[in-house]
């Protein structure tokens, strides 16, 4: 596999935008109790690296629902839905979010070690509501092509 060293903000914009491809099928997501898990692979093209994908959602809750792009341990970009709570509780000292938004990884949080926390909260009303409509614009965000085969966002993709 490649290696790619991130130096700068543009780097980080490169790594989620950059072309990328499944090279297997994505396994299928794993329940629990209280949530719904799904992890694959994807990998780029140009440079022959490796990305890892996260989908996360609530089993009782669905539009509180997290997906993410991880590049050598560092979560580059992560869109959620709804939520206000975390592993430890119920708005315990958390920001709610009313709104889906998305969380971008920044050097500067590289630098603060928070490489898998990124602090850049993007509003992204209008481009998602649900998991579905998340799927589709973090597929397309991230430019990982042929996820129509995979997931269900083939008619969102038209538009």
């Amino acid at each position: 596999m490649g290696d790619f060293h991130l130096t700068s903000d543009e780097d980080i914009q490169y790594l989620i935008t950059c072309e990328k491809r499944f090279t297997a099928p994505p396994k299928r997501p794993v329940y629990s109790d209280r949530d719904i898990t799904q992890r694959f692979e994807v990998y780029s093209k140009e440079k022959d690296l490796k990305f890892n994908v996260f989908i996360a959602y609530s089993a009782r809750l669905p539009q509180d629902f997290s997906i993410g792009l991880m590049y050598n341990g560092f979560l580059l970009l992560r869109c959620n839905g709804y939520h206000g709570t975390t592993r430890i509780g119920y708005y315990n000292n958390t920001n709610h979010h009313a709104y889906p938004h998305a969380h971008l990884l920044t050097m500067r949080d590289i630098e603060s070690g928070r490489g898998k926390k990124p602090s850049n909260i993007e509003d992204m009303s209008g481009n998602y509501m649900n998991l579905l409509t998340a799927e589709a614009y973090f597929f397309n965000r991230c430019n990982i092509l042929d996820a129509e085969k995979y997931f269900d966002i083939a008619q969102l993709s038209l538009f």
